[in-house]
């Protein structure tokens, strides 16, 4: 050992990368792992003196061997700002240095990095890391994909304390439009009065973005004169902006005006309605905030019609953007990305599809039929095989990560923050939470029963768990329910046939899809939207 050691340690000498690596391998190895992360250090800096774009695959592929976002996460910030931006700026560096045949392997060396991040992010909100709001933020350039700028501002609001309120006001006064967007929330919540100011100044940029930052900080605190900016936002020419606008507008005041970016005539009434309700009630009406953490959600639904072996997509008014002949289809997720996941049961298959409807990932021969799946924050995918009695779990690359042998027909499973299992048992009647690890399940630790013919399942923010059952409902139907978690029933639905699925949705309605139909049911048990068609299986609101 200490002959091998001081070989690299020569070879390291003369600027040898590899050895570095090498050596640092042997050290993660031996559980010295400052030492280890000394030399994933050099040996950047060596590749890095040599060609950048190598560096920075050195660096993700050093940060991913040594499992650094799960046990340092403010030194993983530090050296994904290290590789992948300017020394003193708050931009990114150009990999490619201006030669365009490197563009794929930059762009392949980012998409490595948006995945470390994602992980980074779900361990410090998962953990609950403190002191970290500085370090994230500092990364801010490297957010640029959708999804991952949601993760990230949950990320903030979820472990920001007062502490950080420093670091949080400078973010929203440094004019960086990045750093602003991923700060406001948290700095509006946490700083109240002081808040105000710094915010308010913002609803005069020239920025769009930037106003509707400030804006929605400013109606995490429930100040109304964020109204008039974000109807002003509703004409903006950007469809994004303005479709946060009309999503942040209806959240706040639970108002349901229609409002479409791409339908002229819808755009142009919505805004005409919300211009006169801001003129003639916005001064009595009482606002919902704080809203939603990590961003409003893309104001999608995705319906599968398992009988006619098709799937559609309504936009945020109830009409079709998209639609696909998908054989065999059961459930999907929509992800955060706008991407859309399939479990295809009939054809024992797993298949993803872009926005453009293109495929870019499939599983073929799943243990048993797919009748659930769900994208897991770590990249992985999780998927409910009923028939098998199984639920298995597979990386990026398709391959299984574990599998477990669960008996009673798992309709359902999904990985909760904690790092449990919550599983919905058919043929149980039951819904089991597990506690697992690397290898699979450790042990049961909560259970409910007596729910006839448990199909989906969904842990809420508050605690309780939300369940669809085939059976059980007072008028001889199905029934969804909602448990505390002593198991008591605090809230029902049984006007539904055969509920397949429930979803409960950030503005406290709940979307339910039986074989007729979807509807959304609002917690008083009225019907706030209702589209029936034979054959459906699956609804899912992102």
């Amino acid at each position: 050992y200490e002959r091998r050691m001081a070989e690299l340690a020569r070879r390291i000498e003369a600027g040898d990368a590899e050895a570095q690596l090498i050596r640092m391998r042997m050290r993660y190895t031996l559980g010295h792992i400052d030492e280890a992360v000394t030399d994933l250090e050099g040996a950047y800096a060596n590749a890095a003196a040599k060609d950048r774009l190598a560096a920075a695959e050195l660096m993700v592929s050093g940060l991913k061997e040594l499992q650094l976002p799960s046990t340092q996460p403010v030194k993983t910030c530090e050296l994904i700002q290290r590789a992948f931006m300017a020394p003193e700026s708050s931009t990114l560096v150009d990999l490619t240095q201006g030669h365009a045949e490197l563009a794929p392997r930059a762009a392949d060396v980012a998409q490595q990095r948006t995945q470390l991040l994602y992980s980074l992010l779900a361990h410090i909100r998962n953990k609950d890391i403190k002191h970290t709001a500085g370090p994230l933020l500092s990364l801010a350039p490297c957010y640029a994909e959708q999804y991952l700028h949601h993760a990230a501002r949950k990320t903030l609001g979820a472990i920001a304390t007062k502490d950080d309120l420093e670091v949080l006001a400078a973010a929203v006064e440094s004019g960086d439009r990045a750093r602003i967007e991923l700060a406001a929330d948290a700095f509006a919540i946490l700083g109240q009065e002081a808040a105000k100011n710094p915010l308010a100044k913002l609803l005069e940029s020239d920025d769009e973005n930037i106003r509707l930052a400030a804006a929605t900080g400013l109606l995490n605190q429930g100040d109304k004169a964020a109204l008039p900016v974000l109807v002003a936002l509703l004409e903006s020419p950007t469809d994004a902006i303005a479709s946060s606008a009309s999503s942040t507008l209806r959240q706040s005041t639970q108002k349901v005006i229609p409002f479409s970016p791409r339908d002229a005539e819808v755009r142009k009434t919505g805004v005409e309605q919300w211009k006169a309700w801001l003129a003639s009630d916005a001064a009595a009406a009482e606002l919902r905030y704080p809203l939603p953490s990590g961003g409003v959600l893309l104001g999608r639904t995705l319906i599968c019609y398992y009988a006619q072996g098709k799937v559609v997509e309504l936009d945020s008014d109830n009409k079709e953007r998209w639609s696909q002949a998908v054989q065999g289809v059961w459930s999907g997720q929509g992800l955060p990305n706008g991407h859309r996941l399939f479990a295809l049961y009939a054809l024992r298959k797993l298949v993803e599809y872009d926005e453009k409807g293109n495929v870019v990932w499939e599983v073929t021969g799943i243990p048993g039929s797919p009748y659930h799946v769900q994208r897991l924050e770590n990249g992985n995918t999780l998927v409910a095989c009923s028939d098998a009695q199984k639920v298995v779990e597979y990386n990026p690359e398709k391959e299984i990560v574990w599998s477990a042998d669960l008996q009673g027909r798992p309709m359902d499973a999904i990985k909760l923050e904690n790092g449990n299992l919550l599983v919905a048992m058919q043929q149980g009647n039951s819904v089991i939470e597990y506690a697992v690890n690397a290898k699979g399940i450790e042990k049961e630790v909560w259970k409910a029963e007596g729910l006839n013919g448990a199909m989906r399942v969904q842990r809420l923010e508050n605690g309780n768990t939300l369940v669809a059952c085939m059976q059980g409902g007072s008028k001889g139907t199905g029934q969804v329910v909602e448990l505390t978690p002593d198991k008591k029933q605090i809230w029902t639905f049984d006007d539904v046939r055969n509920p397949y699925d429930c979803q409960r949705l950030p503005n406290g309605s709940t979307l339910i899809t039986d074989q007729t139909q979807v509807l959304e049911v609002e917690a008083n048990k009225n019907i706030r939207f209702r589209q029936q068609q034979q054959g459906s299986s699956s609804a899912h609101r992102f």
